[in-house]
């Protein structure tokens, strides 16, 4: 059981934005995996090269050319993640995007 505080329409928000972008831009036939500690959670989905970490988290830039998007999704989770004093981050790792939220 993990328990969080924080504002509860912010955390679905921020959620789903992470969760349906690596569904959006993640391989066709590939993985999406979902981690939950009680000190964050990670989403991971399958991709064959990495993002461009330093432009991800900015408005209005979409990471992909294939599935292109207003580019908010992600800005919007760094936004909460700063209201609520949490941390996220992106890496690249064996052929896996990963995107982490630090409670």
């Amino acid at each position: 059981s993990v328990r969080i505080q924080a504002n509860k329409g912010l955390f679905d928000i921020l959620f789903s934005n992470v969760f349906s972008n690596a569904i959006r831009h993640g391989e066709r036939g590939g993985e999406v995996i979902t981690t939950l500690t009680p000190d964050g959670f990670t989403i991971a989905n399958t991709g064959q090269y990495p993002l461009e970490g330093d432009k991800l988290f900015k408005r209005f830039i979409s990471s992909s050319i294939n599935n292109p998007s207003s580019g908010l999704g992600l800005a919007i989770a760094k936004e909460i993640c700063r209201i609520h004093g949490w941390q996220i981050r992106y890496w690249y790792q064996n052929d896996f995007h990963f995107f982490a939220v630090k409670f």
